[in-house]
């Protein structure tokens, strides 16, 4: 079935068509654990590929809006079995640009998450992920009169990752050791894009720290192999890395209206051939959420983060990232909601241009800035309806970077 959408996207209508009409069957008799609907969206994005205002000579791209118009089938299971709990979910859709159709892609979401009890307090949980989706924009570029600039193109990526984990009891019930192994790949569809295909592995271990019923604190040591198939070692890009992590991770409820998730630690980068692109240095990512009254919330998250994985050129950035999310809900049924956020990457140096054999004269700090609004009415449990608008600006200190986007989006899904 999935095939034959993706060969025929005209079909999705029809499909979703047959999910709506089986869902409301469902919601007649109603199967425990198992939820299936649609969601159908039209938005209009004044700057699709994220270009600067004014000509981008490569390939004579302009600033282009479209308007997108999505159709997705939903599906969702969790059930338990025993000593056993299985979540799975799906979520495919079509996505059209009616005034850039080379942008049109099919999405894919896909998880499968299996937990066991073990004997002797032994846990063990194994999940796979499969996702399809257009690239960031924001991170793609080009060549254009011996300059490199912001250049978006119509690349998917598609992620494959498996993860496993183990948790065994220790000395006290507070304390329990932590195993865990994952492997991902990363596969871009536009031959532009293909060297930055990634195989990646990675394990890690530690102990875990447990106080109440919501409380833990991880600590653990953490090693990832990195692997570009597709690359081709260059002055400027290597064809593998390993990195080292020692990470504290944590969630911790501070108050019965407040509570901190994420993590802090330290990450070190070591290229497999080119040493002069190693890098080393503190990363956190912790957010903090706060519902000061019944019918108010708060969240903030600070961010650092130093590299982008699927994106060889990036291997050194760093960046940081602040945001705070408002919401007010008058009633069960409807939530107004307004964000900010705020980010800034600093390449170091201009990794893509390198290897471009173009001379990197400065290195390339961008800021972004991004805010919005959403609201959202929910008049029955299974049907909501959701309305949202974003404006975002990048500014660089190189110049072919600057863009400005406005994004307005209706979407409404039933889920039974």
């Amino acid at each position: 079935m999935l095939s034959y959408l993706i060969r025929n996207p005209r079909g999705i209508p029809a499909v979703v068509a047959l999910a709506g009409c089986t869902a409301a069957a469902y919601a007649q008799v109603p199967t425990p654990g198992f939820r299936l609907g649609t969601e159908l969206s039209t938005a209009y994005d004044s700057n699709v590929s994220l270009l600067p205002a004014g000509p981008v000579t490569a390939g004579n791209q302009v600033a282009a809006g479209s308007q997108i118009d999505t159709a997705r089938v939903l599906a969702e299971f969790d059930r338990g079995y025993d000593r056993e709990n299985v979540i799975a979910s799906a979520d495919i859709g079509r996505v059209v640009y009616r005034a850039l159709p080379t942008y049109d892609y099919t999405s894919q979401n896909l998880r499968l998450f299996l937990k066991s009890e073990l004997p002797a307090q032994i846990e063990a949980q194994v999940e796979a992920l499969h996702s399809v989706q257009l690239a960031n924009q924001a991170s793609l570029e080009q060549v254009a009169n011996g300059n490199v600039v912001a250049g978006g193109r119509p690349n998917t990526i598609t992620t494959d990752t498996e993860k496993g984990q183990i948790s065994i009891p220790l000395f006290a019930y507070e304390w329990r050791g932590l195993l865990r192994a994952n492997a991902s790949r990363y596969r871009n569809s536009d031959a532009i894009d293909k060297p930055g295909n990634l195989d990646m592995i990675g394990a890690d271990a530690g102990v875990r720290y447990i106080t109440g019923k919501e409380n833990f604190v991880d600590l653990l040591a953490r090693v990832d192999h990195g692997r570009y198939p597709e690359g081709a070692l260059t002055p400027a890009l290597d064809t593998s890395y390993n990195d080292r992590w020692l990470d504290l991770q944590t969630q911790w409820r501070v108050s019965g209206s407040s509570i901190v998730r994420g993590h802090i630690g330290y990450e070190q980068r070591r290229n497999g051939h080119l040493g002069f692109l190693d890098f080393s240095g503190a990363i956190y990512d912790m957010t903090y959420n706060w519902t000061p009254t019944p019918k108010t919330y708060m969240s903030f998250l600070v961010l650092r983060s130093l590299g982008v994985p699927q994106y060889v050129g990036y291997q050194s950035a760093t960046t940081h990232t602040y945001s705070q999310t408002t919401g007010y809900r008058p009633t069960e049924k409807i939530s107004v909601e307004a964000h900010y956020k705020w980010s800034q990457i600093n390449y170091a140096a201009d990794v893509q241009s390198l290897a471009s054999g173009l001379a990197a004269t400065s290195s390339r700090v961008d800021e972004i800035q991004n805010y919005g609004l959403e609201a959202s009415w929910t008049p029955y449990d299974w049907l909501t309806f959701r309305l949202t608008g974003s404006h975002e600006r990048r500014g660089a200190n190189v110049a072919g970077f600057d863009y400005t986007d406005h994004i307005g989006r209706l979407a409404v899904r039933a889920l039974f």
